[in-house]
């Protein structure tokens, strides 16, 4: 089954910001899990401080100068140089050391020139690289992010000139104003290519020009793509190109786009947008498929900025915009079955956490929520992640930010709760993405909350677990020594049937899965298998699904109620046995041979029992059907149908309604008789008497007795064709010698 599945189930930009605090949105390429190490920046040791005011001043070493203006700073500050113990990841491609400037204020009036010694000669483009210590949504912690600026070759220097009010300076200001820090080194053997529609400027090592190229290409078709859906040449966004670095980024990580601050309006957004600049990891640059998803995934980043995005402002933002980015990745795949890489490694299970889940970083926790993105466009199509975009802008900043949940809620149209219910299960069956992920979380015991194991002593297990909002769990169902048991049947139910269902699957670990039963958000709650020893005979094992579409706004859709599971082995209806009788009066009407018609009235008891026959049981929640036929050795043959509805199928205490038919018929070469009996009634108590559940009211039974009828026709055939026998009941009388008696045998399989 492919994606369509699902529909089936439903019918079926460097920013240069005048800012303080600026975000990263990160991105990895590993499938270890969260692993929240990184790369926070680099060892360093004090080389020259000095105090520059007002009055401009400088700092010079050997193998970096420091010249500030006049009227530069607008007070004194203390400048300190650092040299680093590595290179921040530049390894052979820098050209210098790499240098740190601390101090920097809040407010450059005039350029600062920087002049660095480089080693040797300059091969390919004068360049250095400027980092500023930013911080990462995904990975909760701080890290140097880095752009490639053009340098001027000075007799064994590069000089560049730190722009005035760029933001360089004050990039990483905390909202105490205190001083920052850039990191410096020149760029060795590097070029800067423009890409063909000149929308991107890749700055690579000279060795990877030709790949440069290709990333340029790729960044052009993410931005096609995206233009065709949202538009970008409407939106704000200036001073083309982009800037694209190409740079070891640690042990995983694959990109980063720079984002945007706390406290932000909508119109410091609008206003501050400049361009993104990126950074791609050379490891992934031989790897066509991995880069073409890397620059679609990156490029989405910067449109969510350019829809006023703000994961400083509203942290929760994030898993949205790493599960919009992480989808989109297979549009650049080409492929409905594409798995990003970021989506494995123990994210495959974390749609089943909730989508708001707290217990882990944001960004981190959107990449396993693809799945979500990927069933709202199956459904509702691509407009739906503008839409979710448009939702995402329409929120006001910084006062009244939209929540991520309630921009996706914005795009769902069919009931929350059959949705929710609906993708999960997608997902687990492995419709999704064709079983790539579904068994990496189905063979993994720790992502099952609870385990049953079936054998012939075994009655019942309930698990009352807390759910967080929209969420779900899994349980696991084995057998054990079942080798005497003929059936086994298994109900499956949950407390909260308005919020939850239940998918019960058959599985096989790592080879299959395929739905034996499920309930619906809203139903009545349980699933009845009628039998199940055949399934673990075969070989297989159940998997229990249980979704939660409970949400609450007001608790931020982090809110946690409990649910009660239970998985049981029911009692089963075997045998009824009953009787149902009244006293009736009634009125005969007898054709004799001569043409002479005889009526007479007169009184008599009529019974509607089960007459001992094997009966035909049907038990569908709180209803039983009996359904009867049998022909006697004198060729009579007879019909019983039942009706009950009792009150708790499990420990009944009231018949809230029956009704009772009987049929006689009974052909000759003489004559045709028929005898038709029918009752019907209502609240009937019961007591429990052990096996059999019986009760038997004598007497006056009037009051359950709604209703009650029999005809009786005897039609002669050869001794004369106009001798007939009609007899019909004219009232009946409950109250003297009535009896309503019902006995239920129970066993348990």
């Amino acid at each position: 089954m492919t994606t369509n599945a699902l529909v089936y189930r439903f019918i079926k930009l460097f920013l240069f910001l005048s800012t303080i605090v600026f975000i990263i949105t990160s991105c990895k390429l590993s499938e270890s899990g969260d692993g929240d190490d990184n790369n926070s920046g680099v060892g360093t040791t004090l080389i020259g401080t000095q105090v520059i005011g007002p009055a401009g001043g400088e700092i010079n070493l050997d193998s970096i100068v420091v010249k500030v203006p006049a009227n530069t700073f607008n007070e004194d500050n203390e400048i300190s140089i650092y040299i680093a113990d590595g290179n921040d990841g530049f390894n052979e491609y820098a050209n210098s050391a790499l240098y740190q400037i601390a101090g920097l204020p809040s407010t450059i009036n005039k350029p600062i020139e920087l002049s660095i010694k480089y080693h040797g000669s300059i091969e390919g483009d004068t360049l250095v690289a400027i980092g500023e210590m930013k911080y990462s949504v995904s990975l909760d912690s701080s890290l140097f992010s880095y752009h490639a600026e053009n340098a001027i070759d000075s007799v064994g220097y590069l000089v560049y000139d730190l722009p005035a009010y760029s933001g360089l300076g004050k990039l990483t200001q905390s909202e105490e104003n205190n001083p920052s820090n850039i990191n410096i080194v020149i760029l060795g053997n590097s070029k800067k290519i423009e890409s063909s529609r000149k929308h991107f400027l890749i700055t690579c090592p000279m060795e990877y020009v030709q790949n440069g190229i290709k990333m340029g290409e790729y960044f052009e078709a993410a931005f096609s793509m995206c233009n065709s859906w949202f538009d970008l040449t409407e939106r704000e966004w200036a001073d083309y190109p982009a800037k694209v670095l190409v740079k070891s980024l640690g042990k995983d990580y694959g990109a980063y786009f720079e984002n945007i601050e706390k406290g932000f309006t909508d119109d410091d957004i609008i206003g501050r947008i400049e361009h993104g600049s990126f950074q791609i990891n050379p490891s992934i640059l031989n790897d066509d498929l991995k880069l073409k998803t890397t620059c679609g995934h990156e490029f989405l980043h910067l449109v969510q900025n350019l829809y006023e995005f703000n994961s400083e402002q509203t942290p929760e933002q994030p898993w949205l915009q790493e599960a919009t980015s992480t989808w989109i990745e297979e549009r650049y795949a080409n492929s409905t079955d594409y798995v990003s890489e970021v989506q494995i490694g123990g994210r495959e299970f974390y749609p089943f956490d909730g989508w708001q889940y707290s217990g882990r970083k944001y960004g981190v926790h959107g990449y396993g929520l693809a799945v979500i993105i990927k069933g709202i466009v199956e459904l509702y199509g691509d407009n739906s992640i503008v839409a979710i975009f448009n939702a995402i802008k329409a929120g006001e900043l910084p006062s009244n930010p939209t929540d991520p949940v309630d921009a996706v809620l914005s795009v769902i149209t069919h009931p929350v709760e059959v949705f929710w219910h609906n993708l999960l299960s997608w997902y687990t069956l492995g419709n999704a993405y064709n079983s790539q992920v579904n068994f990496k979380f189905l063979d993994k015991v720790s992502n099952y909350k609870g385990t049953v194991a079936i054998d012939t002593l075994f009655t019942t297990k309930s698990f009352k677990l807390g759910y967080h909002d929209l969420s779900g769990k899994l349980f696991k169902v084995q057998f054990g020594d079942i080798s005497t048991l003929t059936t086994l049947p298994l109900s499956i139910s949950v407390d909260d049937e308005e919020n939850c269902g239940i998918l019960v699957c058959k599985f096989k670990q790592g080879e299959e899965i395929s739905s034996i039963g499920e309930v619906f958000p809203g139903e009545d709650g349980i699933v009845t298998l009628d039998d199940v020893k055949p399934i673990f005979d075969d070989g297989y094992e159940i998997v229990v699904l249980v979704t939660n579409s409970s949400h609450d706004k007001n608790s931020n859709y982090q809110n946690s109620h409990e649910v009660e599971l239970t998985i049981e082995r029911p009692v089963v209806i075997s045998k009824i046995d009953y009787r149902v009788q009244c006293e009736g009066s009634y009125e005969k009407q007898t054709n004799l041979p001569q043409g002479i018609a005889i009526t007479s009235n007169y009184t008599e008891r009529v019974v509607i029992s089960d007459r001992g026959m094997t009966q035909e049981i049907d038990v569908s929640g709180n209803t039983i059907t009996v359904i009867a036929d049998s022909t006697a050795p004198n060729g009579h043959t007879y019909q019983i149908f039942l009706v009950l509805e009792l009150d708790d199928i499990k420990n009944p205490t009231m018949i809230i309604s029956f009704m009772v038919s009987y049929v006689s018929d009974y052909q000759s070469e003489s004559f045709d008789q028929r005898v038709e009996r029918n009752a019907s009634g209502q609240n009937v108590p019961l007591s429990f008497a052990g096996n059999p559940v019986q009760y038997m009211v004598e007497g006056d039974v009037d009051a359950y007795i709604s209703d009650f009828n029999y005809t009786y026709t005897e039609d002669w055939k050869q001794i004369n064709p106009n001798l007939y026998d009609y007899r019909t009941m004219l009232s009946y009388d409950g109250t003297t010698d009535g009896r309503i008696y019902f006995n239920f045998y129970y066993s348990e399989e």
